[in-house]
């Protein structure tokens, strides 16, 4: 049964964050004393992703095969924000914590980009190209699978408010696949396999 296969997936996400939030610090375990300062982030996330690929069989004589070329692809980019009043915290306390309205962000609020206009922070780039070709012998009793895939990693920062690549990590790699299963008996099969992967 000869025949050729093509697929594809594509998909992707988008999604925004906000919070304000008050940073506890203790002071004294005993009586419980504390302090808090007003901290707000905001973030929104671009996730894309897609695959493709061919397979197909043939024979080559009592040898059959079942082939696949296949490709993958990520991408995330992180955009973030942030305002905190490190150094006008307000006096409270762990066990009997004070009540008070939001305060305002003071003038030397520590900040990073825009509240309402978070930058590219973090982008983190997964590929993948595979070819693999698992053959038949004995009657289909044998099956015998080898394959390689290539992989790069890369991921990048990026600096708050000047938008500066800060670093960058880039990895490759070639892995090899081999496997095998063996059908003893119809209601039994052994296999062994060996992978090797980029992470």
């Amino acid at each position: 049964n000869l025949g050729v296969t093509l697929y594809g997936a594509y998909g992707l996400r988008r999604s925004d964050e906000a919070n304000s939030l008050a940073n506890l610090t203790v002071t004294d375990g005993a009586t419980g004393a504390a302090t808090n300062s007003r901290f707000d982030n905001t973030r929104e996330d671009r996730v894309d992703t897609g695959e493709a690929g061919v397979r197909g069989r043939f024979r080559t004589g009592p040898v059959g095969h079942e082939w696949v070329v296949a490709a993958s692809w990520f991408q995330l980019e992180t955009d973030n924000a942030f305002a905190w009043n490190f150094f006008t915290p307000q006096a409270t306390n762990l066990y009997n914590p004070v009540l008070s309205s939001q305060p305002a962000f003071s003038a030397n609020a520590l900040r990073g980009n825009g509240l309402d206009a978070p930058a590219l922070t973090t982008r983190t780039r997964l590929s993948s190209t595979a070819i693999g070709d698992t053959l038949s012998f004995l009657d289909d009793r044998l099956l015998v699978t080898l394959g390689v895939r290539y992989q790069k990693l890369d991921i990048a920062n990026f600096a708050y408010d000047t938008g500066a690549q800060t670093s960058r990590y880039v990895e490759t790699r070639a892995s090899p696949m081999v496997g095998a299963v063996y059908r003893v008996a119809k209601p039994l099969s052994v296999y062994a396999n060996y992978i090797e992967g980029l992470t």
